[in-house]
């Protein structure tokens, strides 16, 4: 007679099978320092976003440096970091380090613990020197499918805010942020939050189904719809607070295909038929309409100092003027393309469907080198460009000959950033496992866009390129 006892022994022994095999099968979200370093990388830190278990997924993550709108903007949100450099070390303070409370430092007392290291150095004979230097804020906004939006410090992963925007029944989009708001999207309302503090200064019923999310400038509020539109709302200033004022509209004609693309002088967004509209970013003026020969897929890219790089699903990328959409060079992949360019100093990346990924010149587009079996760029650092491969992993590549250096499984990671705002690498699994990784010693984080400089600079930079046209027309004159 078979026994019960006997029963729950076999169970327990098909049991502990199962887990054995699923055990072998299970890839550990975060890896050992040795991982990351083959590649040149180690890690930063790592958090989990409070998300529903089971129940939220990761719906949208931006990424934002503080202090684009304006120099002065820059000046007052940049972290001061202060350096103790002694014999071959350095030692930081900064401001938004964390206290015994978990609260930051504060300027004032980050300074004032430097100075206090240097003062033990000296006591200790030890020559010591202090220094200062500024870093943006960097931030990352992280937005789930029912409703949680967490602002995190994207250096520290400190948690700055969390809230949840809207009903968790709708749908939610990807954030936008500025130096003052954040603007969320859930369901057909658009919201706008205090950069700060995550309070909302107001809701706003859409007139259009959203898609892809909100992006911002510093005046307004842009968000796509499925049918081609594109609402334009604009934000709190001196005068109002504009909770009622309508919005302008733009027609596309086509179904939009991607995120707008906001710079300091225009808004761009591209279209199923090819087109890439370009808007003057201040007013409801459409400056032109760039024509490409297929569907584009991914955003434009800014490239300084006026020009856009357009990837189309033909497999051109181009570089245009950003006022006028002249040419300045274009150049063809072969294959089909299906995201944008990823622009790291002069070099430009560019990834296809296939999976080649070409490096390409940024001044004169001219093919630097092709690799095959890249699935999505991730970051790009001082030497190295790092992807995810076909078989889920992720791989160094050598930025000048496109050599591939070392590789490590990422397979847990189902969510990986492409991060082409600065040289960190963000990876993120859909339940909000997230981790941060950094080329080894690079402790401040390189900003990919050009950062706004001072009025005297500005006045410098004008008055010698003034000096360089006056010289190249009596260079003219000669001949």
């Amino acid at each position: 007679m078979f026994r019960i006892g006997s029963l729950a022994a076999v169970i327990a022994v098909l049991l502990s099978q199962w887990a054995a095999s699923v055990d072998a099968q299970v890839i550990p979200l975060y890896l050992d320092a040795s991982t990351y370093e083959r590649l040149g990388l180690e890690e930063v830190w790592s958090t989990q976003i409070q998300m529903d278990a089971g129940q939220s997924d990761v719906a949208g993550v931006r990424l934002q440096v503080v202090g684009v709108d304006s120099y002065e903007s820059l000046q007052s949100t940049s972290q001061n970091i202060y350096e103790v450099t002694y014999g071959d070390r350095i030692r930081r303070f900064g401001e938004n380090d964390l206290n015994a409370a978990g609260l930051p430092h504060g300027r004032a007392e980050a300074e004032r613990l430097a100075e206090k290291f240097v003062i033990q150095l000296k006591a200790r004979g030890i020559d010591a020197k202090l220094s200062v230097r500024q870093t943006p804020l960097v931030l990352m906004y992280v937005q789930s499918s029912r409703g949680g939006l967490h602002a995190l410090n994207a250096e520290t992963g400190a948690t700055l805010w969390s809230i949840g925007v809207g009903s968790q029944r709708q749908p939610t989009l990807r954030p936008a942020a500025n130096d003052r708001y954040v603007a969320a999207v859930s369901g057909s309302k658009l919201y706008l939050l205090n950069r700060l503090t995550g309070e909302t200064i107001w809701d706003r019923e859409l007139g259009l189904n959203p898609i892809f999310g909100a992006a911002i400038s510093s005046t307004h509020v842009f968000v796509p719809s499925a049918r081609g539109h594109l609402e334009a709302y604009s934000l709190p200033d001196e005068n109002s607070d504009h909770a009622t004022t309508p919005p302008w509209i733009y027609h596309s004609g086509s179904r939009i295909t991607a995120m707008p693309l906001v710079t300091s002088h225009t808004l761009s967004w591209p279209t199923i038929q090819g087109l890439m509209f370009v808007a003057d970013v201040a007013g409801p003026t459409l400056l032109y309409r760039h024509q490409t020969g297929a569907p584009i897929w991914g955003e434009a890219v800014q490239l300084p100092p006026s020009s856009l790089l357009v990837s189309s699903s033909d497999g051109y990328l181009s570089a245009i003027n950003e006022m006028d959409g002249e040419i300045a060079w274009s150049f063809t992949t072969g294959d089909e393309i299906e995201a944008g360019p990823l622009l790291s100093g002069a070099r430009i990346y560019q990834a296809t469907k296939p999976g080649e990924l070409f490096c390409i010149g940024a001044e004169q587009g001219e093919e630097r080198w092709v690799i095959k079996g890249v699935k999505q760029i991730l970051s790009v650092g001082v030497d190295r460009v790092y992807v995810l491969d076909m078989q889920q992993r992720i791989v160094a590549i050598d930025g000048e000959t496109g050599r591939r250096l070392a590789s490590m499984p990422a397979a847990a990671y189902d969510e990986p950033l492409t991060n082409g705002v600065t040289d960190r690498m963000y990876l993120m699994s859909h339940d909000g496992a997230l981790q941060c990784l950094r080329e080894i010693g690079a402790a401040f984080p390189t900003i990919a866009r050009p950062l706004p400089i001072s009025p005297e600079e500005a006045a410098k930079a004008q008055a010698a390129e003034a000096d360089d046209g006056s010289d190249e027309s009596m260079d003219a004159g000669d001949d």
